[in-house]
């Protein structure tokens, strides 16, 4: 049951990602707003489901709690501040794949999660056929080299950017391990209510600074009918993924089902593929025949994973 769960978590979240990349590039500019009503909007969930599922639960388990869900709010800032300021095909990949690598590792110390053989191979195959499906080469035109020889800004500004994105990647990792602490100790849904707190208050702490509140003011100002409408949808949409991920954290290994975020990337290029007929500006790489057979292996091994899991 857990991987059926998944699949279509990563089926959701791919879709979610696609109204990001429009968002990000179109109507919400700015990171810390982005990530400020992301954080917010999980008041509407601790509204409806506290009632029914929360329960006070230990100091401890409440600081954990908190913790993970400020870990969350830091990693997709991170990742947000890192999509600006760079190349989103190559970015989201890099976040993705180091991911589950963090996780592999903390969840071995931290939680003494051990994969058999078997789950051992298809953790591997899957992330291997994820960073396939997601490595895209990006060809710089005569005049952009030049540039890179004589502006080290650019160089410099890179750094920053995969800084940027390990720090989220391991903030991410984090988050998942802590939100998995919480499930091995209290019901699901308990344990959901109480890390959302923590998304909030870190959703909160972003209108400290004033340059970040300056950022979320304008933007709720500027921000369109269209913007606001697509906005929710992504976020239904991501909600919902993230809601059965978390739910998947609970029925099974945390390091397998982030392993599992492959599938997210094949059900992306199969949705950017669609949408390129009529927005052609999103399918930033052309099919070539290479290209064509890199990702036909990438789901081939993707695949091939899932096989294993199944039997």
């Amino acid at each position: 049951m857990w991987l059926q769960i998944t699949i279509f978590a990563y089926f959701l979240n791919a879709v979610a990602i696609s109204i990001d990349k429009f968002l990000l590039n179109k109507e919400i500019p700015r990171p810390s707003a982005y990530t400020f009503n992301i954080g917010v909007l999980n008041i509407l969930i601790i509204l409806v489901l506290a009632p029914f599922a929360l329960s006070l639960i230990s100091l401890k388990l409440i600081f954990i709690s908190i913790l993970a869900g400020l870990f969350f709010i830091l990693a997709l800032f991170l990742l947000y501040t890192a999509l600006k300021n760079s190349d989103a095909s190559q970015i989201v990949p890099f976040i993705g794949s180091l991911n589950p690598v963090f996780i592999f590792f903390l969840a071995s110390i931290f939680l003494g999660e051990k994969l058999n053989h078997s789950e051992l191979w298809a953790f591997f195959l899957i992330l291997l056929g994820g960073a396939l499906i997601s490595y895209q080469k990006k060809e710089s035109s005569l005049k952009e080299k030049i540039k890179k020889i004589f502006k080290k800004e650019k160089e410099i500004s890179i750094k920053i950017v995969l800084v940027l994105a390990v720090f989220s990647a391991f903030s991410f990792a984090l988050s998942y391990i802590l939100t998995k602490y919480i499930y091995n100790s209290v019901n699901f849904l308990n344990g959901f209510v109480w890390t959302r707190l923590g998304l909030v208050l870190g959703a909160l702490f972003l209108l400290i600074p004033p340059k970040s509140r300056q950022e979320i003011f304008q933007t709720e100002k500027k921000s369109n009918t269209k913007g606001n409408g697509l906005f929710l949808i992504g976020q239904i949409f991501g909600g919902l993924s993230f809601f059965l991920i978390n739910y998947a954290f609970s029925l099974n290994s945390v390091t397998l089902v982030q392993g599992l975020q492959g599938l997210q990337y094949a059900f992306l290029f199969i949705i950017i593929i669609i949408l390129s007929k009529k927005f052609p500006y999103i399918l930033e790489e052309k099919l070539t025949p290479l290209i064509i057979v890199q990702k036909s292996v990438a789901l081939f091994l993707i695949g091939w994973g899932l096989l294993l899991l199944m039997t």
